[in-house]
């Protein structure tokens, strides 16, 4: 982002928003401070201005920049952030505005509306003369449209919305005080434009003050400006850099199309959009969390989301905390269900991510405990591939069944993991038994084979000593009976 940077433009009448502007305002979360550093002339085509060298010397002590070039343009309004830091005021962000007000009263009015400060500069002293330099403030009352307030209430929201005002003369010959600026707007002129000036300066700025002194350093001369800046705030409504933004594109938008900006609907659009704003925070913080964490048990896992929820719905529930004042009733319930609705649809959102989470948590758990389980057991596999387990070493087995079992249960995580264990089991543990089983089966069908061979044998013995007996006694038949042929 540049130094600083023109924050509107106006052509033919119409303001045009810097869209670099907005998108740096938008990012900016602080509450923000404007203080509006106010030159004018009546005359366009005057671009020497009696009060340069006085913004010129402000400006350079508020920014803490020396070389400044005057702002001579009634079109711009040049918008600068700084480093400035207010005193017990954390979480906030200073911006100066240099603004140049011809006769625009529509940009003055955003200016009134947006500045949480305002600087006039003035020469010497306040008279009719310096004083005239800024007459479009009788102008300002008819900026705007209030449709549930009359004169005297839209005369004072105007005053209870108003930027704090200081009237700045650094080049005094006197020294003067409060008293003397309030003796200056109550007298009386032969004037009746100026008469209405110091009338509607003292109505729009109940808050004001005069700073005088010639001689003060220039850092005191900040620390006092600094003193009176508050965050800018318009019906309670705490305006960060996201809202400021918005606000001012919108009032320009309404501006643009030849009518004053209706303030009620601004305002209402203003916190329409917080509320898109506090939306979109709240859930990406819990998208960027919730897809931080790392996969695990449910049991584990389901806690964390929880916390990563309750948070993100306290970021949600912050806007709360802004004390917006609506204007009405109707409003008010306009604005309670929109927050309401939102709100569900943020808690359907964080349902939707916190399943998905779960399903795509099971899913990794799944595939390490896999791979965990096939890294561990290749060990058992290789040896019962090569057939190193045996009937008579089952205890090699079971031990390193244990070892595979316990790396497993260290690395493992996630809820399938007991699950994934008993698929793998199901599938690899009985391998071994089988193979002793068979082995065994073998073994015995082969031990039947031999005995029944063996049984066989002993009848083939049995039979051939029956034959033989036979035998044995035929052939002494034989010889009984030759030895008859012989006698």
């Amino acid at each position: 982002m540049s130094e600083s940077f023109n924050l509107i433009s106006s052509e033919d009448n119409k303001l045009i928003v810097n869209n670099e502007a907005l998108e740096y305002l938008k990012s900016i979360k602080e509450k923000v401070i404007i203080i509006g550093i106010i030159s004018t002339t009546n005359d366009v085509n005057d671009i020497k201005f009696n009060s340069d060298s006085i913004k010129i010397s402000l400006l350079s002590n508020l920014l803490n920049i020396k070389d400044i070039s005057p702002n001579h343009s009634p079109q711009n309004m040049i918008l600068y952030p700084t480093s400035l830091e207010k005193e017990n005021f954390n979480n906030t962000k200073i911006f100066v505005l240099d603004i140049n007000i011809s006769n625009n009263k529509h940009l003055f009015s955003l200016c009134f509306f947006i500045c949480s400060l305002f600087v006039f500069c003035f020469n010497e002293n306040i008279n009719s003369t310096e004083l005239k330099k800024f007459d479009i403030i009788n102008s300002l009352f008819d900026t705007i449209k209030l449709k549930s307030k009359n004169d005297a209430q839209k005369l004072n929201f105007f005053s209870e919305n108003s930027p704090k005002l200081i009237f700045y003369i650094p080049n005094s010959k006197s020294s003067f005080n409060n008293y003397y600026l309030e003796e200056q707007l109550s007298k009386k002129e032969n004037n009746k434009d100026i008469d209405l000036l110091k009338e509607n300066i003292s109505k729009y700025f109940p808050k004001k003050e005069l700073i005088s002194e010639n001689s003060e350093k220039n850092i005191i001369l900040i620390q006092k400006i600094l003193e009176k800046a508050n965050p800018k705030e318009i019906n309670g409504k705490l305006f960060d850099g996201n809202a400021f933004a918005f606000f001012v594109q919108n009032f320009c938008e309404m501006h643009n199309k030849k009518t004053n900006p209706d303030f009620e609907l601004l305002l209402g659009n203003v916190l329409y959009n917080d509320l898109q704003t506090f939306k979109i925070r709240s859930l990406k913080y819990f998208e960027d969390n919730i897809n931080s964490l790392e996969n695990d048990n449910e049991e584990i896992l389901i806690p964390k989301i929880y916390d990563i929820k309750l948070k993100s719905i306290e970021i949600y529930n912050n806007i709360q905390s802004l004390n917006y004042k609506i204007f009405n009733k109707l409003e008010y319930n306009e604005y309670k269900s929109s927050f309401i609705s939102m709100k569900k649809e943020l808690e359907n959102k964080f349902t939707e991510l916190e399943n998905k989470k779960l399903i795509n948590n099971l899913k990794k758990s799944e595939l390490i405990c896999n791979e965990l389980l096939n890294k561990h057991y290749e060990i058992i596999n290789k040896k019962i591939i090569n057939g190193e387990y045996t009937k008579e070493n089952t205890d090699e087995y079971m031990n390193d069944y244990k070892n595979f079992l316990n790396a497993y249960e260290k690395e493992a995580k996630g809820n399938n993991k007991i699950k994934c264990l008993i698929n793998f089991l199901e599938i690899h543990k009985p391998k071994y038994f089988k193979n002793l089983l068979f082995n065994e089966n073998k073994k015995i069908e082969e031990d039947k084979n031999i005995e029944e061979l063996k049984n066989k044998l002993n009848r083939k013995k049995r039979e051939i000593i029956n034959l033989r007996e036979q035998i044995d006694k035929i052939q002494d038949d034989i010889n009984k009976q030759q030895t008859l042929v012989n006698l």
